[in-house]
């Protein structure tokens, strides 16, 4: 199970100003002090070395955490769907507390995406007696994803506490349902201040592909022969063999080679699907693009894998060894266009991550702060950035948007090398594919190769020939991996490949 984290942070912040006790939006971030409302904002809160935790909201306001710089903020509670809408990611930031008297009844291990989550919520004893309880349902990030749709009743200091009995449907709170994130999910009901939280499970919709009856006589196809899957959503695919005899499914290439080496080289041979039987496949949805598979009988079908609505990728801000020289950690990273990439600052001094084109500027990011960017408004391409209190700190950021017409101009550069040439003359059953990264790289492989220099070894490896391309696609490298990495230059490659001192053909 994977742990929902709330970072505890507490920082000094000297003459910055990040959040204000005015309006945000027009959302109600933070609300106004007066005298009947007891708590200063939580900014203030949080300076004066209160933690994340503990930091209290007036006005029936809850108290959450913005994604994108790790500081507190107090909310309206019907206002966190509409600044969710704005493509802000708020961070619940409740202490769980698990009072007495409060339970949730009726709530699954796991759900499917997209299916309704029902419970009942109970209540005996004694509360305020204006308060009603608010529900909320975070990833396992901490995100929130979903809030209910209730009315809150805002309780003033002065209000009583008594015996109170109630009992909530989930339909009361609107339509709870998770439909774009599978994995942990934690529902939270808060209640007189107070938290009571259940972790259940959301499983992604699997994706049918069936084999109909008659496919190799009647020469039918694939229903559907096209899929597309989403990270998150219907990642999970199964082939169902209606027909009466078996059928093998076979990916066409290495474009996705874990995809391939299921199909090829497993050893129980999962794939080869018995009349009336299935065979399901998880893809890994970080390799999005498209690729191809076919059955032994010559019918053919296409996977499209898509990124998530949202991505994330996390780094972090901390210099080398030597101070202010060199470049951050992380400091070369390539992202799929939409991804919004957050730096959390580690180091002990206050840095930024700033465009050297002036794309984009963070500002500062004090020691334990967090600075996001959204990607989804920059055009493919590298951007270079630096620090600029310590200018010799850089860093590199790739957007990406893979292509078909980009892959084949790769691959067809990368064939005509006299060293990709050799290999496919030593090796003619290689495959090829294009390997995504900050550079591109493409790959020339021979599965199941025998190491031959220690006869006791029945083990297998790889022969890779790698070359790789700058971001104006000239040629930046060529390496041999064969168990590791081996650094030639170009005309020693060739010597490498026909001297056959990495690894030989399969007999």
């Amino acid at each position: 199970m994977k742990t929902l984290h709330i970072t505890i942070i507490i920082i000094l912040v000297m003459g910055i100003s990040y959040v204000t006790d005015k309006s945000v939006m027009g959302y109600g971030f933070c609300c106004a002090h007066t005298s009947s409302e007891p708590y200063t904002p939580p900014l203030e809160q949080f300076k004066s070395g209160i933690d994340l935790y503990h930091i209290k909201c007036n006005n029936g306001m809850i108290a959450v955490v913005k994604y994108d710089d790790n500081l507190p903020l107090c909310v309206k509670f019907d206002h966190i769907e509409k600044i969710k809408a704005r493509g802000i990611s708020l961070l619940l930031n409740v202490p769980d507390s698990q009072p007495a008297g409060l339970a949730i009844e009726g709530l699954n291990h796991s759900y499917s995406i997209g299916q309704k989550i029902d419970f009942k919520i109970k209540f005996n004893g004694t509360a305020l007696r204006c308060d009603d309880p608010r529900i909320l349902v975070t990833d396992s990030d901490g995100v929130i994803v979903w809030s209910s749709n209730t009315v809150v009743v805002s309780c003033a200091p002065a209000d009583n506490e008594g015996y109170k009995q109630l009992q909530r449907h989930a339909s009361d709170f609107g339509d709870l349902r998770i439909n774009d994130n599978s994995g942990w999910h934690r529902l939270v009901v808060v209640f007189n201040d107070k938290t009571l939280t259940r972790d259940f499970w959301v499983d992604s919709k699997e994706t049918h592909i069936v084999i109909p009856n008659g496919f190799s006589e009647n020469k039918t196809s694939f229903q559907p022969e096209n899929v597309i899957i989403k990270s998150g959503m219907n990642d999970t695919v199964v082939w169902q063999n209606d027909d009466f005899i078996q059928h093998q499914i076979i990916a066409d290439n290495y474009s996705n080679p874990d995809f391939y080496d299921s199909t090829h080289f497993d050893p129980r041979n999962n794939s080869t699907i018995g009349a009336g039987q299935h065979f399901v496949y998880y893809f890994n949805t970080q390799d999005y693009g498209t690729f191809g598979y076919h059955s032994e009988s010559g019918q053919h079908g296409m996977i499209t894998i898509l990124p998530p609505d949202t991505q994330r990728a996390q780094l972090q801000i901390q210099h080398t060894p030597t101070p202010f020289e060199g470049h951050y950690s992380n400091y070369r990273i390539s992202i799929m266009k939409g991804t919004k990439v957050s730096w959390d600052n580690i180091d002990n001094m206050t840095h930024t991550i700033t465009s050297s084109t002036g794309v984009f500027d963070s500002g500062l990011i004090p020691p334990r702060t967090r600075f996001t960017l959204d990607t989804s408004t920059l055009s493919p391409g590298y951007y270079d950035y630096f620090d600029k209190l310590h200018p010799k700190l850089s860093g590199g950021l790739r957007v990406m948007i893979p292509t078909t017409e980009n892959d084949i101009m790769l691959v067809q550069a990368a064939k005509n090398l006299v060293e990709s040439q050799t290999f496919m003359e030593k090796y003619p059953n290689a495959l090829t594919y294009v390997q995504h990264g900050y550079y591109d790289s493409v790959v020339f492989i021979v599965e199941k190769q025998v190491y031959p220099s220690n006869p006791a070894d029945d083990g297998t490896r790889d022969l890779r020939l790698e070359v790789t391309y700058d971001p104006n696609h000239n040629l930046k490298n060529i390496s041999i991996v064969c168990g590791g990495p081996v650094s030639l230059d170009a005309s020693d490659v060739v010597k490498y490949l026909n001297s056959e001192s990495c690894l030989k053909p399969n007999s």
